[in-house]
């Protein structure tokens, strides 16, 4: 029966009960006749309401989505399959149906939502009969308060940490629209949102069968054009990005592939699972996601392709599925939020996402800010997305979010694809026309599309992160913008809204530039190591310098405010230089990284090269430019310099013996030194800084360090930290230098040659001066510079010379008769040490 003839029978029954009697066959016709019409009066009354609730819904749909006639969406009530003459309908489906047909499903208990269908191109997209909620009280509170709690099927929380937590209620009407109304109306709301069933074509792809070795991969070595790839070789000099977490939010992944499995960590299925996806896997031909995993993580592994950072790690994290008719089919408020709030747990470093939500959701911008801010340990999410391939000057949703980069595509020729989006909130382009990439079932395609695009710089990113993991999201924003090469078939210009320099609308900040993105990344840091004080002498070098750098050296006096930062970003020389070292080219043609300061005013960057200025005491500024590929950046330490104390006045400082009471005043390789100070009864308070030729050695305590290596001259200063005062100089010393010979006591002249060893020992003979030794067994220390050995005769004088260093010499004995004569040790033109030698 009807619903007009129910309502036409209610009436009947309401007369009855007042006793009026109308059996006139006229009247009845006529009096069914009006209520008909007034319940399809009631019936577009209902209609203009849900269509006024629909156009609430969908006013931020473009304008050139259009209701498909006839076609709609129809919802299944517990994912549950249900058989028609037709095949198998999947708990979504679009088919067209008639009037008859639909009133027909209405009735069906097993239908969930008939919804209508909205079209753009070949896109599809349809209303569920789910609400995603944001609450400011407990969800259970405003369903009871807004009577939708009789409606609901169930209810889902979708978690980010404490930070966010959004409700996903199922509800179990086929008229969702009402119930919206009432949750959005009620206070305790902060956002309500239908979650949509989105149905796109996928880009047409060209397979290649079969393995191949070394796939041309244009992205990374445009051979044809090379100004137009990504300039990886710069850097993977840094980092190949290992220990870094991409999330693909994707269709899946093939699991298996060869160039996949070992940098693929367990994944998850966050759909219906109708189509297998497993662990994050694939099904049926969903070959999308390993599109993207390939550009991002193919491994180094002599063939196939190699990923742009072949050493990190990727999650796939299903979304999405294609259906029978090859479109991807998603669920834009549960099945990719659900993948959001996954990799959020994962504590994933990057999302790659190449695909979009076609509809706009402040769902959506609430989510994406809350995990570009709040996630990876508090420094944020590298969340990025694709522009979209519908060639608009404007881009898809969520790409146009502020704190996502947006991606665009290049062709191998450095001009944007035809089919990328573009426009105000585009970021960066990247390649993604004809780009050679992983697919399923261990094969290899070439595909385009801006869905290309974007995994390349979740890869440019993955490096950065590696070589800098501490990078906040606004800086991983700023670099990749700021670094990015300008394309010179485009006018790049600077204006208000986009802060990080020139930009195009086309191809954004320009084409990604991973060498000097990843630079950029570590140069943050890069500093200047060293003491705050020269209180004798301080080395001063670069941290975390990459190989083939160059280094340039500059001292400033006086003070001023560098503050040890980017002077700007672009890195111009500072104005004002009182000296400048450029380092002399050390091995492979490197500029060595390390200066020193010495007390008085002198630099002393390599042994044997000084430059000098005016003894200076006070504070000053040390600078150092370090260059890399032509990128140059800029770092300050501000310093300050004591002044030279006298060596001769060591009243503050007393050292003292270990075992012995007197003991030499020439420093002992291979011991340590203790010392007392009446001014600093902490012991601790004191700091040793030993100055050797060449090298710097420091310490703290009464206990000097271990003295090991061997050195001419050696020059010990103690210094308060916590004061910034120079206590107490000790003398300046060389070590004392013999000769032995080596495994015997004379020499026969049969023998060619007599072998001497060169030296450091301790004359018997010395006192000690407010120093003394501790007791230690010592290995010889070999004489590490050059040195004469002269032969004399007591009577005839000298018969010859050799000339030795690092420790050993030879003297021939070749026409010297039996007799006693005396060898002589030669340093620096004079005598520091004899020895007699008999030869028999």
């Amino acid at each position: 029966m009807d619903s007009t003839r129910r309502h036409y029978e209610l009436i009947l029954k309401f007369g009855s009960a007042h006793k009026r009697q109308r059996t006139c066959a006229t009247w009845r016709r006529i009096t069914y006749l009006l209520l008909k019409k007034l319940i399809i009066i009631k019936k577009l009354i209902f209609i203009l309401f849900s269509l006024i609730c629909l156009n609430k819904l969908t006013a931020q749909i473009r304008p050139n989505w259009s209701q498909v006639p006839n076609e709609f969406m129809v919802l299944y009530k517990n994912n549950t399959p249900q058989q028609r003459s037709t095949g198998t309908i999947l708990p979504h489906h679009y088919m067209y149906l008639s009037e008859v047909e639909k009133d027909s499903l209405l009735q069906d208990s097993s239908v969930a939502l008939i919804s209508n269908v909205y079209q753009q191109g070949d896109s599809r997209l349809a209303l569920t009969n789910e609400l995603m909620i944001l609450s400011s009280i407990p969800i259970q509170t405003l369903l009871n308060e807004t009577g939708v709690v009789s409606q609901v099927q169930k209810t889902d929380s979708i978690c980010f940490d404490d930070k966010l937590t959004v409700y996903v209620v199922t509800l179990d009407t086929k008229d969702p629209l009402v119930e919206y109304e009432k949750i959005k109306a009620h206070s305790g709301c902060k956002i309500v949102e239908t979650n949509y069933v989105i149905q796109t074509p996928k880009p047409q792809t060209q397979s290649i069968q079969g393995r191949s070795i070394n796939y041309q991969q244009w992205a990374l070595h445009n051979e044809a054009y090379p100004n137009y790839d990504i300039n990886i070789e710069g850097a993977w000099n840094i980092t190949k990005g290992e220990g870094v977490k991409i999330a693909v939010i994707d269709e899946g992944v093939d699991l298996d592939h060869s160039d996949l499995v070992a940098n693929l960590l367990p994944g998850y299925d966050m759909t219906d699972g109708l189509y297998g996806g497993v662990n994050g896997g694939y099904a049926n031909e969903d070959d999308h996601g390993t599109k993207c995993a390939g550009i991002i993580v193919a491994a180094e592994n002599n063939f196939g392709i190699v990923g742009v950072a072949p050493q990190a790690k990727v999650i796939s994290i299903r979304g999405a599925y294609s259906n029978s008719l090859g479109h991807w089919v998603s669920s834009q408020g549960f099945w990719l939020l659900r993948s959001l709030e996954k990799a959020f747990a994962e504590n994933v470093d990057i999302i790659s996402n190449s695909w979009s939500t076609i509809a706009p959701s402040v769902m959506y911008d609430t989510i994406l800010e809350t995990i570009s801010q709040s996630g990876r340990n508090g420094n944020g999410i590298i969340v990025i997305y694709a522009t979209g391939n519908d060639t608009n000057s404007v881009v898809s949703t969520p790409s146009n979010h502020p704190k996502v980069l947006a991606v665009g595509s290049i062709t191998q020729l450095g001009e944007r694809s035809i089919f990328s989006n573009y426009g105000i909130d585009l970021d960066v382009v990247a390649p993604g026309s004809f780009v050679t990439t992983t697919s399923i079932d261990n094969t290899y395609a070439i595909s385009s599309g801006t869905s290309m695009a974007c995994p390349h710089v979740a890869g440019v990113v993955a490096l950065m992160l590696s070589a800098n993991p501490n990078l906040t999201r606004e800086e991983v924003h700023k670099i990749i913008c700021r670094t990015a090469y300008k394309l010179p078939n485009y006018t790049f210009t600077n204006d208000a809204t986009h802060p990080y320099g020139s930009w195009n609308e086309e191809v954004g900040y320009g084409l990604v530039d991973a060498g000097a993105a990843v630079f950029r990344a570590l140069s943050k840091r890069i500093s200047i190591s060293g003491p705050d004080d020269v209180c004798q002498s301080s080395r001063y070098y670069l941290e975390n310098l990459p190989d083939s750098s160059r280094v340039i050296w500059g001292f400033h006096k006086p003070y001023n405010s560098l503050g040890g930062v980017d002077f700007n970003f672009n890195d111009t020389l500072p104005p004002v230089i009182d000296a400048t070292i450029t380092r002399p080219f050390g091995i492979n043609g490197v500029l060595l990284d390390t200066v020193t300061i010495t007390q008085g005013g002198s630099w002393s960057p390599i042994q044997g090269i000084d430059s000098t200025w005016e003894p200076y005491v006070g504070n000053a500024t040390l600078w150092a430019g370090a260059n890399y590929m032509g990128d140059t950046i800029w770092r300050a330490k501000q310093i300050y310099i004591q002044e030279k104390l006298d060596p001769e006045i060591q009243a503050n400082i007393s050292f003292f013996p270990d075992m012995e009471e007197d003991a030499p005043e020439h420093l002992l390789v291979g011991v340590s030194y203790y010392f007392k100070s009446a001014l600093f009864p902490n012991e601790n308070d004191l700091q040793w800084t030993i100055v050797m030729t060449g090298d710097t050695v420091t310490g703290v305590g009464i206990q000097s360090p271990i003295i090991t290596a061997g050195y001419d001259s050696i020059f010990v200063s103690v210094f308060n930290p916590n004061t910034d005062e120079c206590i107490s100089n000790s003398l300046s010393t060389k070590l004392y230098t013999t000769m032995e010979f080596i495994g015997m006591d004379f020499a026969n002249p049969a023998d060619d040659m007599v072998d001497i060893q060169v030296a450091h020992t301790l004359p018997s003979n010395t006192q000690a001066r407010n120093m003394t030794l501790r007791t230690a067994n010592i290995e010889p220390l070999l004489y590490r510079g050059e040195c004469e050995i002269e032969l004399w005769d007591m009577y005839r004088g000298k018969l010859r010379t050799v000339t030795g260093k690092d420790g050993y010499v030879q003297m021939p004995l070749q026409g010297v008769a039996p007799g006693n004569y005396v060898l002589r040790l030669i340093i620096d033109g004079q005598q520091v040490d004899s020895k007699p030698l008999m030869v028999r």
